[in-house]
């Protein structure tokens, strides 16, 4: 029983630590989402949207979602908007 608890407390401490990184990669890959757009940079936009989409689960209607539609669709003006309203 004890292996039990100390494999399930490694597994927890993985998933947690993995939690950890994700949230790091989703906050950098905001940064440089909002950085590339302000520079009207609309394949880096598009790249880091991407990494952003790797480590979340995006709704497809919320301001994020509908930022990504705007990057598929090359609206970059569009992109841009949306980045605004999330930043205020």
């Amino acid at each position: 029983m004890g292996m039990r608890v100390a494999s399930s407390g490694a597994s927890w401490a993985s998933q947690s630590a993995s939690s950890v990184n994700n949230y790091q990669t989703r906050q950098q890959g905001l940064k440089d989402l909002f950085s590339t757009l302000k520079a009207a940079d609309l394949s880096g936009a598009q790249k880091a949207y991407s990494e952003i989409a790797k480590v979340s689960k995006i709704d497809p209607n919320s301001t994020l979602g509908q930022l990504g539609k705007a990057l598929a669709e090359g609206d970059l003006s569009g992109a841009e908007k949306l980045a605004t309203s999330m930043q205020a």
